[in-house]
C-alpha cells in the first residue's frame, strides 16, 4: 500500500495530511492563534495538596498550575480500596497527567491521571490490563480474532490495555459528570450506497461505551442526537462511518458529519 505523510508549515499553522493511495485519509490542523492544551501529557509537579477540597494543583509549565481532582486521581479510586488524596499526593511529587479541560478565564486546566492515547485502530490505556473490542465490531468470531491477533503481537509482559476500534474518528478527552446530557447534530452521505454509521462516548478509565449512534439508510439532513453521561469521568466521542451495498456487504467512503456538540 502506497501511504504518505504530506506536511505543510506556515507562520499561522501546521497541516498535516496522510494519504493512502492518492486519497487523503486523515487530515490535522494546529493553528498558532488557537493551540489547545486537551489531551496533551505532562509530567508535572503537584505544588499544593487541598485535603478539605479533595483536589491538588500541579504544575505542567503552563501560565497557571492546573487543578486535579481525587475522581480523576486513578489511585484514589481503585475498585479494591479508595483513597483520599492527601493518602496519595504530597507537595513536590513528580506526577504523570493529562489535560481533559482548557483553561478558562482565571481557572487553569483540569487534569486526570488516567491517561489515554487514541489511534486511528487502537485507543492505549497504559494504566489498564485488558484488551477490549469495540462494539462497532459485533461479530463475535470476528472479535476473539482481532483480540487473539493482537495479543500475539504484544510482547510478554507488555503493560498497558487497549480497546480494538475500525477506522474510527476520536474526540479529545473531556470531564463530565454523571447526568450529563450531551448534544450533537449530525448527517450521513455518500457516493449513492447506503450507510452505516456508529458512535459511543468512551470512558478512558475503564474502557466502557455509551452508545450515542446507531444508523442505516441512505444521505440524511441534519438530525440532532443526545445522551446522558452515565458516570463521573473522562470521556472521548468515537464515530465509526462505512457504505454497504444491497447485501450488506462491508464497503467504504460514508461520511459523516458532526456539530454543534454540547
Amino acid at each position: 500500500m502506497s501511504e504518505e505523510i504530506l506536511i505543510n508549515v506556515t507562520p499561522q499553522e501546521t497541516r498535516v495530511a496522510i494519504v493512502e493511495q492518492g486519497v487523503v485519509q486523515e487530515l490535522h490542523i494546529e493553528r498558532s492563534s488557537s493551540l489547545g492544551l486537551v489531551g496533551n501529557i505532562y509530567r508535572g509537579t503537584v505544588c499544593r495538596v487541598l485535603p478539605g477540597m479533595q483536589s491538588a494543583f500541579v504544575e505542567i509549565g503552563v501560565q497557571r498550575a492546573a487543578f486535579l481532582h481525587v475522581a480523576d486521581v486513578l489511585e484514589c479510586t481503585s475498585a479494591d480500596q479508595e483513597k483520599t488524596i492527601q493518602e496519595v499526593l504530597h507537595e513536590g511529587q513528580p506526577l504523570m497527567v493529562q489535560v481533559v479541560k482548557e483553561p478558562i478565564g482565571t481557572k487553569g486546566a483540569r487534569l486526570t491521571t488516567q491517561i489515554s492515547i487514541a489511534g486511528r485502530f487502537l485507543v492505549y490505556l497504559p494504566q489498564q490490563d485488558h484488551i477490549g473490542v469495540s462494539q462497532r465490531i459485533e461479530d463475535e468470531s470476528e472479535r476473539e480474532m482481532l483480540r487473539d491477533r493482537l495479543i500475539g503481537l504484544l510482547p510478554q509482559d507488555n503493560p498497558g490495555g487497549y480497546i480494538i476500534h475500525g477506522p474510527a474518528v476520536y474526540s479529545d478527552v473531556f470531564s463530565a459528570s454523571s447526568g450529563d446530557t450531551i448534544y450533537f447534530d449530525w448527517k450521513a452521505a455518500n457516493g449513492g450506497d447506503s450507510y452505516h454509521v456508529f458512535g459511543y462516548i468512551l470512558n478512558t478509565a475503564t474502557g466502557a461505551q455509551t452508545e450515542l449512534l446507531d444508523s442505516t439508510g441512505t444521505s440524511t439532513s441534519w438530525a440532532t442526537k443526545a445522551t446522558t453521561i452515565p458516570s463521573t469521568g473522562n470521556y472521548r466521542f468515537v464515530f465509526v462511518s462505512g457504505t454497504h451495498d444491497a447485501n450488506c456487504a462491508t464497503g467504504g467512503g460514508a461520511s459523516l458529519y458532526i456539530d454543534n456538540v454540547q
